[in-house]
């Protein structure tokens, strides 16, 4: 009886390495030898089987509901970073890959697109509007605007982004959240671990709450709707003031909710902190002294006093007796708004206490803040709002 056995080369080769031997088959009594298996190139269960993948050459066209062309579409293949390319003015595209890969379309406005080529060589793909994103609303001078009709340089990040992140200061909440705005922070005490905050590094900006010119690094997060940073000529309208950037906070409005309560709970932990024995303190003090006056300057600790400190016999480890590793932080906030088609209320009240990691709680930090937004439909057309907010600081700090 005759058999035929045909195999992939790169199969057959892996084989061959595997049993040592020049080639699959043999001749056995004069009898041909096939070995009756089947191998799947492309299936990754099979272990120790090198695969091989055919690459193909794509040509599409990226096209929106409307049948017109996408012109600069991102095309990439999903999971090889650097393999893409973007449409032409025709929206077309041509780009090699894999025969079972998958290409991602995306654009700015609609949404990303996952395609798979399954050995095609033409495709043709359609993008959907992403209604959800152009349809929301932006807050830029004096006024609003929806997201598809901004044409300035605006970014902006709404309350629940912001909560995001825990933090005692709205100042660190912002820090790498908007594109353009840069935040240090040089401290970490409490009620003073707020960052320095501009814009593109160009100085201090414009910072404008709920309308008026005012300070925002001390109000409670809760309370805040969205922030908004104008930059270029977005931010044109304010003149000579905006000329830095300007930096717009909105505080949150009645609607018709149910009454929200929240309470949060979080610690502290000292991130870096001096990490020497009493022999290497007053070693390294010694050798301060006599760096500062080579000739004259006589050593505060003895050979006796160096040597006791080495062996543990004297010496305190003052910063364990003093200092605590967490500082405790906790923050509440209590939140009304409601109302009607004519009248609608907003009302919080916040309190934060922010703890330092002295032991004896010298250091340490208390903020009172309550809110009341109101707003009232007089007469068609004609709103009248009143905005009440105040704040009461308690700050304990150590006198260097």
């Amino acid at each position: 009886m005759k058999h035929v056995c045909k195999m992939n080369t790169v199969v057959l080769k892996s084989f061959n390495d595997r049993l040592k031997i020049a080639t699959v088959s043999a001749l056995m009594a004069g009898t041909f030898l096939c070995v009756p298996f089947t191998v799947y190139a492309e299936s990754p269960s099979v272990s120790g089987i090198e695969q091989t993948v055919r690459n193909i050459t794509v040509k599409g066209v990226v096209v929106d509901a409307g049948g017109e062309p996408v012109i600069g579409a991102s095309v990439q293949l999903k999971g090889a970073a650097g393999v893409g390319t973007i449409t032409d003015v025709d929206g077309k595209f041509t780009l090699p890959v894999p025969a079972n890969g998958v290409l991602q379309i995306s654009y700015i406005g609609y949404k990303t697109t996952e395609v798979r080529v399954n050995g095609q060589a033409g495709l043709k793909v359609t993008l959907q509007e992403d209604t959800e994103t152009l349809d929301e609303v932006v807050v830029v001078g004096y006024g609003i605007q929806k997201k598809a009709s901004v044409t300035g340089s605006v970014a902006a990040i709404s309350s629940d982004k912001l909560m995001e992140v825990k933090a005692p200061s709205v100042t660190n909440m912002l820090a790498g959240r908007l594109p353009g705005l840069r935040a240090v922070q040089r401290s970490g005490s409490p009620g003073d671990d707020g960052a320095s905050v501009d814009i593109r590094g160009y100085g201090s900006m414009l910072v404008i709450v709920d309308g008026i010119e005012r300070d925002y690094t001390q109000l409670d997060p809760n309370d805040i709707e969205s922030i908004s940073i104008l930059k270029d000529a977005a931010a044109a309208v304010y003149g000579f003031k905006g000329s830095n950037g300007v930096l717009l906070v909105t505080t949150k409005k009645g609607t018709e909710q149910k009454v929200k309560i929240e309470y949060g709970l979080c610690r502290q932990k000292v991130t870096r902190y001096p990490e020497m024995n009493a022999y290497e303190y007053a070693s390294l003090y010694n050798e301060a002294i006599h760096n500062a006056n080579p000739w004259r300057g006589a050593s505060a600790y003895s050979q006796e006093q160096l040597e006791a400190y080495r062996n543990g016999t004297a010496g305190t480890d003052w910063w364990s007796e003093t200092m605590r590793s967490t500082a405790p932080q906790t923050s509440h906030n209590l939140s009304l708004t409601g109302g009607t088609e004519k009248v609608k209320y907003y009302m919080s009240i916040g309190y934060m206490d922010q703890g330092g990691i002295i032991r004896s709680g010298d250091w340490n930090y208390q903020r009172y803040n309550v809110r009341s937004n109101l707003s009232v439909e007089v007469a068609k057309g004609l709103n009248v709002e009143l905005r009440l907010s105040g704040r009461f600081d308690n700050r304990k700090a150590l006198q260097w």
